[in-house]
């Protein structure tokens, strides 16, 4: 079928240029803690992106092709509809050559069972005699695609992502919910279940804190994306790094400007994508419709350095397409991450765990924290820590930006390398 639509797609005339892409995904999930059979299922997506000239320019539409009947009609409705929406004339660039990536551990891409097996005998080996699994559910993604242009590229690419949910008790504790997501086996549960042993425990005694105004400590591992667009507190800065968006005049700052403002007071924010890292969440060899990924900045010391660009931007901007914003490398700090966890004149919000995000591209942003820590200072000079859960702390990420500071220990998170704790200072907690 994939054959016959790249010959109706080739032989149109009224198709100047075009990218074609098939992409099958399946989902193989296993619960392990009760025990379950393996659930399995399968979705498949064919669909072309179709480039047709006019002497007035350019126009391009996206045509589903996953149904097998009539994809000539289809074919002809998008044209129709690529030539309604006529922008700047631009050709495609020359095909790239697929980045050298490890998107993901081999072993991911075996039988599931196995996998589950594996990971959830790790669990049992190495959880806290005093913790209870109440629940273990592993989920394997695997996702296969092919892509055409008419330009002459042609590649396929395989990429696997593997998902842990465990749901525990520590004696005398509080149940928890712990999530990870990965594309390699080197989870260190030794590390990871007494961590959360210790949380359990200490979530028994935990308040809701006061409101009113704190700083707050946000480490590097207290979230997990949601989705291929979900960046955590980055989202408002990684969507803004559009040429599409500059290019239309939605951008909210454009390359070149700064994002200091008179009060700044922090350290300067350095924000890169790279899409090549080894197992990253969003590492590829090519985009999503065959564009080369590549590693270029966002942001350099607090002022816009690049965008996320396709073909089409690429071309008119005179420069060369990237495959988007990917995984996020955040440039460490000068302050080392005992000095950011020490409270000062205000108390100390530390956040172990962000239960829901919510953000907005011009950067509202809203944490709903499920656990974390509350620090401050006795009269004698002491640290005084106590548990807490379920507080909000709320404001605008740029705001934020001037009062914040990175420490110069750093790890890598999967879905993005950076500092180990990010402090922003002066915020309110409700």
């Amino acid at each position: 079928m994939r054959t016959a639509i790249y010959a109706i797609l080739n032989d149109s005339p009224a198709v100047d240029e075009f990218i074609l892409r098939a992409r099958t995904t399946t989902c193989s999930r296993r619960l392990l803690k009760p025990i379950q059979e393996s659930t399995f299922s399968e979705s498949s997506q064919t669909a072309a992106l179709i480039y047709s000239d006019t002497r007035l320019g350019r126009g391009q539409s996206l045509v589903d092709l996953s149904q097998d009947d009539a994809p000539d009609a289809k074919i002809r409705i998008g044209i129709q509809q690529a030539r309604q929406s006529l922008g700047p004339s631009w050709r495609l660039q020359p095909p790239a050559a697929p980045a050298r990536v490890q998107s993901c551990d081999d072993a991911i891409l075996q039988d599931t069972d196995e996998i589950a097996d594996e990971v959830f005998s790790k669990i049992q080996r190495y959880k806290p005699s005093s913790v209870q699994l109440l629940q273990v559910e592993v989920k394997v993604t695997r996702e296969a695609s092919r892509v055409q242009i008419s330009n002459g590229f042609d590649n396929q690419k395989l990429s696997a992502q593997l998902d842990v949910e465990i749901h525990l008790l520590a004696k005398g504790g509080w149940p928890l919910r712990f999530q990870s997501s990965t594309r390699s086996l080197d989870t260190d549960w030794a590390a990871v279940l007494g961590s959360e042993s210790q949380r359990s425990t200490a979530m028994a005694t935990a308040i809701s804190p006061e409101p009113g105004e704190c700083d707050v400590v946000i480490l590097g591992d207290c979230y997990v994306p949601r989705d291929r667009h979900d960046f955590g507190i980055w989202t408002a800065l990684s969507n803004q790094c559009s040429a599409e968006l500059a290019r239309t005049g939605l951008a909210r700052y454009q390359v070149g400007q700064s994002l200091r403002r008179e009060d700044f007071v922090g350290e300067e924010l350095s924000l890169a994508s790279d899409g090549t890292l080894d197992y990253g969440l969003q590492t590829a060899p090519f985009g999503e419709f065959g564009q080369p990924v590549r590693r270029f900045p966002l942001i350099t010391k607090m002022r816009a350095s690049g965008q996320a660009m396709d073909y089409r931007d690429a071309a008119i901007a005179g420069g060369i397409a990237n495959g988007g914003v990917r995984n996020l490398v955040i440039a460490s700090g000068s302050k080392s991450e005992e000095e950011l966890l020490s409270p000062t004149q205000r108390p100390l919000l530390l956040v172990h765990r962000i239960h829901e995000m919510h953000t907005d591209s011009r950067g509202p942003i809203s944490l709903q924290i499920a656990s974390g820590e509350w620090r401050e200072l006795d009269k004698s000079g002491s640290v005084h820590r106590t548990p807490i859960r379920s507080c909000v702390v709320s404001g605008n990420i740029y705001n934020w930006l001037q009062n914040a500071f990175y420490s110069r220990e750093s790890s890598n998170y999967h879905w993005h390398v950076g500092p180990k704790a990010i402090r922003f200072n002066n915020l309110r907690v409700q």
